[in-house]
């Protein structure tokens, strides 16, 4: 993880403040591989036993036998996530007369590189399902021993994703002093998102209305994001007995709330996302 701040505080004179901010996150997330790929872990070469046939990553496929409940043969390949935020604002504050003015705006571009179904890409065998059997009558278990799979999947294509989607932001305010015991807050605010975009167009969305059923990312964007998330406060604040020891306050805002990238591009085997293209490249 690394973190970095820079802070640009200007006062040109009492009236005016102007504060620069700008940032950038990093983050790396990484899990061990399957103990089998390690270069002395004298594991032996399953391709060449027939376990996996075109498999581009190392480990022993999984291996599910019903009857089992959950448990499996095979272990995580491990997974590779980085995550880069870049990040700048500007804000500004005016004071005149009764009026206390606020301005600002925000832009941050986000960078995600993930691998996706990585355990999928070693292969999975499944014994004791619907299908062929080792002999009439034969549990899965016994497939299982005398190698008879029923069902056997391997994941193909591309599994990195070079994710990168845009966020800007922009606000007004006004902290309005009508009387010396009451204050009037009026402020808009306007944020959008852009559409998650691949790198290498590596991303595919459902389109009914094509011959395929799907429409591959060409860098315009694989769904719609809403264009007027205008959102107005109003608020007040109200000195009853003109001590400041009693204050009525009442405020309305109007928030949107962004989906998190991982609700389209999900990290999983199997998980339906846009990073899930059906033809694997």
């Amino acid at each position: 993880v690394g973190i970095a701040r820079a802070v640009w505080i200007t006062v040109p004179n009492s009236t005016f403040v102007n504060e620069v901010r700008t940032g950038w996150d990093y983050s790396l997330q990484k899990a061990n591989p399957s103990p089998d790929c390690g270069a002395s872990s004298g594991a032996p070469n399953y391709a060449s036993l027939g376990f996996v046939s075109g498999a581009q990553v190392c480990g022993f496929p999984t291996v599910q036998i019903s009857g089992f409940g959950t448990a499996t043969l095979g272990e995580p390949n491990g997974i590779s996530a980085k995550a880069e935020n870049f990040r700048f604002a500007d804000n500004l504050s005016y004071n005149l007369g009764k009026h206390s003015f606020k301005f600002g705006g925000e832009y941050a571009r986000q960078l995600a590189v993930i691998q996706t179904g990585v355990n999928a890409s070693k292969g999975t065998i499944n014994f004791g399902t619907a299908g062929t059997a080792a002999f009439s009558g034969a549990t899965p278990l016994e497939d299982f021993l005398a190698m008879v799979p029923q069902s056997e999947a391997l994941q193909i294509g591309t599994l990195l994703r070079t994710l990168t989607y845009n966020q800007m932001s922009f606000y007004a305010q006004d902290d309005w002093r009508i009387i010396p015991r009451l204050t009037i807050n009026l402020g808009l605010r306007y944020e959008r998102s852009s559409a998650i975009h691949e790198a290498n167009n590596q991303l595919a969305n459902f389109a009914p209305g094509t011959v395929s059923g799907l429409v591959q990312d060409n860098g315009s964007g694989l769904y719609r994001t809403y264009p007027f998330n205008f959102a107005p406060r109003l608020g007040m604040a109200w000195d009853v007995l003109g001590t400041g020891r009693m204050v009525v306050r009442a405020g309305f805002g109007l928030f949107y709330n962004e989906f998190p990238s991982q609700m389209f591009v999900p990290n999983g085997s199997g998980t339906p996302g846009i990073q899930n293209m059906p033809t694997g490249f």
